[in-house]
């Protein structure tokens, strides 16, 4: 399916890619409009890495800049997610078999892997989860995961008809609950201001410092553990 093809992979924020990065050559920024671009070499192909922001219209925006570089490309939605099933604890790499939030349920291919991984359907919401009550009912439709990203890619892949998969880390459980208004950090533009959260943090003295750190170490973990799996499978 890919073969000849380069990578293009996108995700919301840089620190997706802390754990691919190390495994690529020759990185070096591009330009352009969006938030975060960099091109290199994975498995011997190129691989060009976007992070534009929180939500599927920031993802579609950074699809889009992809495509008018020209080529041919394997298109990979991919960043952190969070578990809607208690069985996948932080750094579960989840592949989506379908895509769920984006119109009708889109059926994707699962990447050829020798690491092991979560394989079912990813539900796709413009918003961040928060609570383990919602979690609970979300994850009684069968998905396994939620993410922000995936479903703004859908109308252009099938447009252009070109191979897609969606693969995750998990950096929240299912049975977590954020105090953090994760939803009322983000901007109108969509993008999470991490300032709008320290300050929500020092406004809950009690929790907020702490569950700040604990996302940022699970997220760190969560990174590894994508870029492990992404160097080492192949689409």
């Amino acid at each position: 399916m890919g073969e000849g093809r380069e990578l293009w992979l996108v995700a919301a924020d840089p620190r997706e890619f802390a754990g691919l990065l190390r495994h690529c050559r020759g990185v070096r920024r591009m330009a352009g409009p969006l938030d975060w671009l960099r091109k290199g070499e994975l498995q011997g192909r190129a691989v060009w890495m976007a992070a534009n922001g929180a939500g599927p219209r920031r993802a579609a925006e950074a699809l889009r800049f992809l495509h008018g570089q020209g080529g041919r490309a394997v298109v990979v939605s991919t960043g952190f997610c969070g578990a809607l099933q208690a069985s996948l604890p932080v750094g579960a790499i989840v592949a989506a078999t379908e895509l769920r939030g984006a119109g009708e349920p889109l059926p994707l291919p699962l990447p050829a892997a020798a690491r092991g991984f979560h394989a079912g359907p990813v539900l796709s919401l413009d918003r961040v989860v928060a609570s383990a009550g919602e979690k609970r009912r979300l994850a009684a439709s069968g998905a396994m995961a939620v993410e922000m990203e995936a479903a703004g890619l859908v109308p252009l892949v099938r447009q252009w008809n070109v191979p897609f998969f969606c693969v995750r880390s998990v950096s929240d459980l299912a049975s977590e609950d954020f105090c953090l208004d994760l939803n009322g950090a983000r901007r109108p533009d969509g993008r999470i201001s991490e300032a709008r959260l320290v300050w929500q943090a020092l406004r809950q003295p009690v929790r907020g410092p702490a569950e700040l750190l604990r996302l940022r170490r699970q997220s760190a973990k969560a990174a590894r553990s994508l870029g492990d799996f992404l160097a080492d499978c192949r689409f």
